[in-house]
């Protein structure tokens, strides 16, 4: 949730299956590159776990966020809070 709300509500969800953290498709402000660095303590430039697509399911299921291709976007009634 912090990541969306410092990003306007959308983020890329990023591809830690075949990127390492910080190159094009694993940027740190993605929701993988967040969970890595963050979660993870993984630094940029190494080999990431994903399991991103199971926290977009989770949170669209929720009705917290829309889990579009390639992107997540936050239900706009939680960008205010």
């Amino acid at each position: 949730m912090e990541l969306l709300k410092d990003n306007s509500g959308r983020v890329k969800k990023g591809n830690a299956r075949s990127c390492k953290l910080g190159e094009v498709q694993l940027p740190l402000n993605s929701v993988e590159g967040y969970i890595a660095s963050t979660v993870h303590g993984v630094k940029a430039g190494e080999s990431a776990f994903g399991p991103g697509f199971v926290v977009c399911a989770v949170l669209d299921w929720a009705g917290i966020c829309k889990n579009e291709r390639g992107y997540l976007s936050i239900n706009p009634s939680f960008l205010m809070e």
